[in-house]
């Protein structure tokens, strides 16, 4: 019998850490109820963008400062659904030039 092979897979989704992405959907959540879904996707630049908001969240977990749920490692949850937003907007733009 032959055995069978799989094709590699050159995405690792397994060796996220889970807790982290449930933070990050817990952010998402919370987002999403307070500015409605998906508005986010509407676009956000300059002192209301995603690096800006993204460097902010990181120097108060820096700080040692609580965020909006009293946890201050959800900093970093809410720096990386930051940077996720920054990355949707660069890859739209890198689009729109293509």
């Amino acid at each position: 019998m032959k055995e069978q092979t799989r094709h590699p897979v050159d995405v690792r989704l397994d060796l996220l850490d889970p807790h982290f992405l449930q933070a990050m959907g817990q952010i998402m959540h919370v987002g999403a109820q307070k500015y409605g879904e998906n508005n986010w996707q509407q676009g956000l630049s300059g002192c209301a963008g995603g690096v800006n908001h993204a460097l902010k969240h990181l120097l108060e977990y820096q700080a040692g400062v609580p965020n909006d749920y009293g946890d201050e490692e959800l900093h970093l949850a809410q720096v990386a659904v930051n940077a996720m937003f920054e990355f949707y907007f660069a890859r739209q733009r890198r689009a729109e030039k293509a």
